[in-house]
């Protein structure tokens, strides 16, 4: 029974949704195990006395929204017996009538205003092929947005003020980051000091190598300003970030090639498209008050 008001209340959130923008691409999920590897002809459920092959079950599964194949593939008899439920308490409304309510049709209205509007916004979204010249030019009008970075990375630790005994406190970490940078200055071996004195696991073992880092990857966006703006070799200041101090050395900042990046181009020039649209759509349908006294007045009507 929970698995029925999750299906009732997961087809309710779908349909009173009011479409965002930018619109997100639907996932298609998965087929389900079950019926994956099930002869479309097997019989495979029985249900107030009459069976149901798997051919069946699939055909139920197409007529719903994929919310509901979602459910399924997790749990496929609490799913389905939900969907038999609805199906048969939704025929029994019929019979009383009760979906020539004015109620009910005033509603249904609504849904499917709902479901227009946000078929519309998908369509207009996944029907944009961007043109190839329009890639490359995208390419080229943004250099620096497919550079990558390859650097090592010292990280000393902090706990914020009062540290508790044993723990390094802010000004005790600047002075070591301060100190490995004369060091490294000096000539000592970046990557021998990050094995020793760095506190990223993930990166000490390494000799403080990090993993290569586009302009737009997960990263500190204050180490990343640095780091681009810096010269192959060259070693950073002391950095401050979130509990830590930062030493970074730049290797080299490559371009990715265009095929590498071309798929991520077709995404920005069709979501730049789309959010044009739902720009220039909600302009055009702005309301301009012709009368203020009306709604000054709207709570009573």
């Amino acid at each position: 029974m929970r698995t029925l008001w999750l299906i009732l209340f997961l087809c309710g959130a779908a349909g009173a949704q009011t479409p965002a923008a930018p619109f997100p691409e639907a996932p298609v999920p998965p087929a389900s195990p079950k019926t994956a590897v099930t002869p479309p002809t097997t019989v495979v459920a029985r249900i107030a006395g009459k069976d149901y092959t798997a051919g069946d079950i699939e055909k139920l599964l197409d007529k719903y929204p994929p919310v509901i194949r979602s459910a399924f593939a997790k749990k496929p008899k609490e799913t389905l017996t939900s969907l038999f439920l609805i199906q048969y308490l939704a025929e029994q409304a019929r019979e009383h009538h009760l979906d020539q309510q004015e109620g009910f049709q005033q509603s249904a209205e609504w849904a499917s205003l709902l479901a227009l509007s946000q078929a519309q916004l998908s369509y207009y979204h996944d029907s944009y092929r961007p043109p190839n010249a329009d890639e490359r030019a995208y390419y080229d009008k943004y250099p620096e947005k497919w550079e990558r970075a390859e650097f090592q990375e010292i990280e000393i630790y902090f706990s914020p003020a009062p540290a508790p005994a044993g723990r390094r406190n802010e000004a005790e970490a600047k002075a070591l980051a301060e100190e490995l940078k004369k060091k490294i200055d000096a000539g000592g071996d970046f990557g021998a000091l990050a094995k020793q004195y760095s506190e990223n696991k993930a990166t000490a073992g390494k000799g403080g190598e990090h993993p290569v880092l586009e302009r737009t990857g997960p990263y500190p966006e204050g180490l990343k300003k640095a780091l681009f703006a810096m010269k192959p070799g060259e070693v950073s200041e002391p950095l401050k970030q979130s509990g830590a101090y930062y030493l970074l050395k730049l290797r080299e900042i490559t371009k990715q090639p265009f095929n590498e990046v071309e798929s991520r181009i077709y995404r920005d020039l069709q979501q730049e498209h789309f959010s044009a649209y739902v720009k220039k759509t909600d302009e055009e349908n702005r309301i301009t008050v012709v009368n203020p006294k009306f709604f000054a007045n709207s709570d009573a009507h």
